[in-house]
This record gives structure tokens, sequence and C-alpha cells, in this order.
């Protein structure tokens, strides 16, 4: 390629490319300057948008932020409700465990008291073996449940990273 050619494909691309134009696309001049990169990202989380997000959906709906705020406060009574039914549940299933291992234990011991040791020892065993297998299941079903959440979680920190790069 001559210099010529060369010289006339340097000025069309600095007509496409304004920063070329202005010598950072060329390498002649590129060292005169820096060359600064910027990328701003802005995440939230929850129901409720920030501020500045906000006064936008009022500017294309008048009660939009209301509507969002009122949607965010029924999301969050339901929530608290499930979680407090959620407690409730637990607490009485304690006590259901309870309640069958101490009939298991009252039968074993009526049947001790009849001569039949070993049919009470083996009620006695049944019992605790049940009462821990189900205390296991409930334990492992539960971080089986909360691994989805915590990769989730992962997850978008680490888009989040990514998505941020320096400045040079």
């Amino acid at each position: 390629m001559s210099e010529d050619q060369s010289q006339r494909l340097s000025d069309a691309s600095a007509a496409d490319n304004p920063s070329d134009a202005a010598g950072v696309g060329n390498p002649d001049t590129r060292s005169a300057g820096r060359v600064v990169r910027a990328v701003q990202t802005s995440l939230y989380a929850g129901p409720i948008p920030p501020p500045s997000t906000l006064a936008q959906y009022k500017d294309v709906q008048s009660d939009a932020p209301e509507r969002i705020l009122a949607l965010a406060e029924r999301q969050q009574a339901h929530r608290q409700k499930l979680e407090t039914l959620d407690a409730w549940r637990s607490i009485v299933g304690v006590f259901a465990g309870l309640a069958v291992v101490l009939a298991a234990f009252a039968f074993a011991w009526g049947l001790a008291t009849l001569g039949q040791h070993g049919l009470g020892t083996a009620t006695v065993i049944g019992a605790i073996a049940s009462a821990a297998g189900v205390f296991i299941y409930g334990t492992l079903r539960q971080s089986r449940q909360q691994e989805p959440q915590l990769d989730e979680m992962a997850d978008s920190g680490a888009e989040t990273r990514e998505e941020t790069p320096e400045l040079r």
C-alpha cells in the first residue's frame, strides 16, 4: 500500500470515528494523551428502586412511586407471615416429635414391666433411631434448599465485579 492510500484510509477512518480524529487512534499521537474508559453499573436488590429511579417512574405515571412502595410493604408483610408460620411449624414439629418419643418410651417401659425386655429395648432403640432420622432428614433438606440461594448470591456478586472494570 502506498503512503497516499494509507493517508486516505487514515483520513476516512478519522471522519468515521471522531476519537481517531482527535489523535486517539493514531499511533503517532496516542502517547501524547491518555485514554480512559469508565463504565458505571448500578444495581439494586429488593423491591424498592433508588430514589432517582422512583422519580423517573413518577415522570411516566404520577402514582407509580406510591404503588411501588405499597407493593413492597405488602410483600414484606407476606414474607413476615410466612416466616412466622414456618417458625410455629418448627416448634409444633419439635413438640410432636417429643410426644412420639415419650409415648414410645412409656410403651417400652410397659413392655419391660411385663417381662418383655427385648421388645422394650427394641422399641426404645427404634424410637431414638426414628427421631434421629427425622432430624437428619430435615437438616439435609434445609441445607439443600439454602444452597441455590447462596449460589445465586455469589453469582450476582461475581457479575458485579466483572461489569465494573478499573480505570486505566
